[in-house]
């Protein structure tokens, strides 16, 4: 199960595909990913990303 860690629903979890080509993003890269948009957009106070 892959879990939602922000926003209104935060906690929750997501029913995912059996296989092994379907696979959670690391923290690690999550944060990495977050962090370069921040920049090249000036922030992301107020978006929605899913």
């Amino acid at each position: 199960m892959t879990r939602i860690v922000g926003g209104t629903a935060g906690g929750r979890r997501l029913a995912v595909p059996a296989g092994r080509e379907t696979r959670p993003t690391s923290d690690r890269a999550r944060e990495a990913l977050f962090s370069a948009l921040e920049v090249m957009t000036g922030g992301l106070a107020g978006l929605r990303v899913l």
